[in-house]
This record gives structure tokens, C-alpha cells and sequence, in this order.
């Protein structure tokens, strides 16, 4: 960790999280168009963004602590478990904002997506890479 204003690995997290957006909407708009419903196609982008942000953060982000073999599969259930408040959290205010105020995937998704970027980063460098 630099002795920066910012550490540098919070800056990598949010590079990585920012791919892990093109992921989400990638894989959101590829479910909807299979007429899934949208609480469905959130809950899905969200599991497949978060699987991939997991494996590029043990990869990028905390390389001098990287989880490897049994520690990753260990690692990867750890994160799900401390993860599933903001999942939940996410898919529920996309799901709400979609639903019943703008009716507008994008925008929805990124109120969802906005929910659950700081409590990811708070938990994935005090219990995941610890």
C-alpha cells in the first residue's frame, strides 16, 4: 500500500469493479433478452460480476496476499457469504428503482451497483485478503 492520499489498492479495486460493470450489463442485457424477469436478470449479472471482480481482485488488487487452490474455493464461499448483504441490497434498489419509480435498466442498475461498491471494498480488505 502506497502512503498516498489514496491506497493503491483501492484504486485497482475500483478499476476492477469498473470491469466488473461491463460485466453486469453484459450479462443483465443478455438474460433480459430472454424475456427473464428483471429481478431474475439483476440477481444473475450481480453473481457472474461478482464472481469475476472476485478472481481479478485475488489476481490484481491484493497480489502480495493472493489466494491460491484451497484457499481461493475457501476465499471465493467467504466472500459470497459477507457479500450477500449487499447483493441483496443491490439487487433489491435496482429491482425497487426499475419497478416502480424510472423504469429505466441502466439507471437502476447503476443506483443498485452504487449501493454496494463501498460495502464490498470494506469487506473484501478486512476479511477476504486480510
Amino acid at each position: 500500500m502506497t502512503k498516498g492520499i489514496v491506497p493503491a489498492n483501492l484504486i485497482s479495486f475500483l478499476f476492477v469493479g469498473g470491469s466488473g460493470v461491463f460485466v453486469h450489463f453484459a450479462v443483465l442485457y443478455s438474460v433480459l433478452a430472454m424475456s427473464t424477469s428483471f429481478a431474475t436478470a439483476q440477481t444473475i449479472a450481480t453473481l457472474v460480476a461478482a464472481t469475476s471482480n472476485f478472481l481479478l481482485n485475488n489476481l490484481l488488487t491484493f497480489q502480495d496476499r493472493r489466494l491460491r487452490v484451497t484457499r481461493l474455493i475457501s476465499g471465493y464461499l467467504k466472500f459470497l457469504a459477507v457479500s450477500a448483504v449487499g447483493i441483496v441490497a443491490k439487487v433489491s434498489a435496482a429491482t425497487l428503482a426499475y419497478e416502480n419509480l424510472i423504469h429505466v435498466v441502466f439507471i437502476a442498475t447503476l443506483a443498485g451497483i452504487a449501493i454496494n461498491t463501498v460495502w464490498k471494498f470494506v469487506i473484501a480488505n478486512r476479511f477476504i485478503w486480510k
